[in-house]
């Protein structure tokens, strides 16, 4: 059975190993160490986040992290599951709860905007992450578009 539920403790492992992963993949544009040494950053942050899991069958296929003022982290789907609707399913859970939502996504990472895009985002200005050094767009949404 499919279901999207708030992260818990035991799942630590699973959403640590998927973050890592699609970082990696997905930003190929920023050295693999970078990410390697932020997964400790990672881990002590999950208990303030509002993390929501998508799990089948006890089996962790994707999370959507977000902070409590409605800005989202990342949209994480494990390898073997994209193309299944699970981060457009992670993505309206947000909505479901929120009534704007924002989120940062670097310009080299262009199957990303366009999922954004997709879903509504729209983008309202440009900055540079002083970690990366790297550009990005800061999109926002409302339920009010």
């Amino acid at each position: 059975m499919n279901k999207i539920r708030k992260f818990d403790e035991k799942m630590t492992d699973d959403v640590l190993r998927i973050w890592l992963d699609v970082n990696q993949e997905a930003h190929d544009f920023i050295p693999c160490s970078y990410w390697e040494k932020s997964i400790r950053n990672m881990k002590k942050e999950l208990s303030d986040l509002n993390i929501y899991v998508y799990e089948s069958n006890g089996v962790v296929k994707g999370f959507v992290k977000m902070t409590k003022d409605n800005h989202i982290l990342g949209v994480y789907v494990d390898r073997p599951y994209r193309r299944e609707g699970i981060g457009s399913k992670l993505l309206m859970k947000c909505k479901e709860e929120r009534e704007k939502l924002t989120l940062e996504v670097y310009l080299k990472n262009e199957n990303a905007l366009e999922f954004y895009k997709k879903h509504g985002f729209r983008h309202y200005r440009h900055q540079v992450d002083l970690r990366t050094i790297e550009r990005e767009f800061v999109m926002k949404w409302s339920n009010r578009n």
